[in-house]
């Protein structure tokens, strides 16, 4: 390989890939065994989206595009390969970083999947990616910044919230309003939850203000099941105040995440669609960003304008 390629790393958090890989999964996200009742649980959800979540795939497709994406303007001094690495399964960080060394990269970016800041995420994806480089004593990877707000990334958003609005008639488009959703997550860490949920208000009002007057909400979903209070308001008190407030549609955008998986495709499309509609809420659902050419291209920038921060000027950020 060329001694002038660029890495780029990106770090998702995984996710099983069939039935007999839901407990040890669960069993790495939780730092516990989740126990046989609750993995059937968790696996009857991915029964119902056909026994396979397409979170590794699409991030396979989003890897690909991106080194696409970022070859088109590579020259002999600056060539890049794209790697995926996932926290909670396979394919793992540490297996991302070592067939990057493998490859001779010397230098090189990592990007987390992740929009908004939380410990469970990008803070554990960089303790995994600095854990692996210490062992591997190489190669030097660094984290890009967060980009909640990178204007490719809130006009790739724009872009899919207008084009489901343009599905509603004009005269009716003002009535429906914008429901944002991210996961939620426990406030027993207070400090990186308010920088989560800061960060996600302040994606919400950047994308807001390329939709004019259009009414907007953020809810928290997917809740999980220890104890103790989580970020609100649930989903579901954000469509029952709705529906008791005379609308009659809502248009959904799991800005939270990058990809469609479980907590897309059966959190929302089907228990909150079931949810809507028992209030009278008739639901449209954005899709994930996936593969959307805008969010790509606004990954390639992220990459390019970080690894020249930290290394093309000999930069010393974090």
């Amino acid at each position: 390989m060329n001694q002038n390629t660029r890495g780029v790393l990106l770090l998702g958090f995984g996710g099983p890939s069939g039935q007999e890989e839901v407990e040890p999964f669960m069993a790495r996200l939780l730092g516990k065994s989740p126990g046989p009742a609750v993995a059937a649980r968790v696996w009857s959800r991915y029964l119902a989206i056909g026994g396979i979540s397409p979170l590794l795939e699409i991030s396979k497709a989003q890897a690909a595009a991106l080194e696409i994406e970022l070859k088109k303007n590579e020259t002999d001094a600056a060539k890049w390969k794209v790697y995926l690495g996932m926290c909670y399964w396979r394919p793992w960080i540490k297996d991302a970083a070592a067939r990057m060394k493998e490859d001779g990269i010397k230098k090189g970016v990592a990007i987390s999947l992740a929009p908004f800041y939380s410990r469970v995420s990008t803070g554990t994806y960089r303790q995994k990616l600095n854990l692996a480089l210490q062992e591997l004593q190489g190669p030097e990877v660094r984290l890009c910044r967060q980009w909640h707000l990178h204007p490719l990334y809130i006009n790739a958003l724009a872009g899919q919230v207008k084009t489901a609005l343009a599905k509603i008639p004009a005269a009716a488009v003002l009535e429906v309003p914008v429901v944002f959703t991210a996961h939620s997550l426990p406030l027993n860490h207070m400090e990186a939850v308010d920088l989560y949920a800061v960060q996600a208000r302040e994606t919400m009002a950047a994308v807001s203000r390329q939709l004019g007057s259009q009414p907007v909400f953020l809810a928290f979903q997917s809740k999980g099941g220890s104890p103790g209070p989580w970020l609100e308001p649930e989903v579901q008190a954000v469509f029952f105040n709705l529906s008791r407030e005379g609308y009659r549609q809502v248009v959904v955008v799991p800005f939270g995440f990058v990809a469609d998986h479980v907590e897309t495709l059966y959190d929302l499309d089907i228990e909150m669609k079931q949810y809507a509609e028992s209030l009278g809420l008739k639901m449209m659902r954005v899709p994930a960003l996936n593969s959307d050419p805008g969010f790509i291209a606004a990954l390639a920038e992220i990459a390019r304008e970080d690894y020249n921060l930290f290394f093309a000027a000999g930069g010393n950020h974090e």
